[in-house]
């Protein structure tokens, strides 16, 4: 697939503009630096419609069946997910025994674990919003290709 540069700007400016977010919530900043950073939310819809625009594109341009398109991503993303989830929900469990409460900030209900760990979370009303792994995006991300992706193509 071809670079499309006005994308990779798009991409690096959003970027920024979490970094941005990010940043102003763990500094106190003067005017107009604070201004400037509340439009870091934005950042994030952007980088995601960006992304999912360039799945599509992907999808599309490797002539493959929508099964083998699945069965590639999943192989590259879940390993890597399924072991963060171990070790944030580890960490959880070490921390709610050893100090009596749950730094990790997760949810460990069976259920959130379980949906996050077959990535529907993002399809299940009752647990889209309790992550087992902080800023667990590959829930989301993994519910637009199963979902959107062959309504679009």
């Amino acid at each position: 697939m071809n670079r499309i540069n006005a994308i990779s700007f798009y991409k690096g400016l959003a970027i920024m503009l979490v970094i941005m977010v990010h940043t102003s919530q763990c500094f106190c900043l003067v005017e107009p630096f604070s201004y400037i950073t509340k439009f870091g939310d934005l950042g994030c819809q952007i980088f995601f419609t960006l992304s999912a625009f360039c799945l599509c594109l992907s999808f599309e341009n490797r002539q493959e069946t929508y099964a083998g398109y699945m069965k590639r991503r999943l192989k590259r993303i879940a390993p890597g997910y399924w072991l963060t989830i171990l070790l944030s929900v580890s960490l959880a469990l070490v921390s709610l025994l050893t100090l009596g409460k749950n730094v990790m900030g997760i949810s460990l209900k069976p259920f959130d674990i379980a949906a996050n760990v077959v990535l529907i979370n993002g399809m299940c009303p009752q647990s889209a919003n309790n992550q087992v792994v902080r800023g667990g995006v590959v829930c989301w991300d993994s519910s637009y290709t199963i979902c959107a992706i062959p309504i679009l193509i």
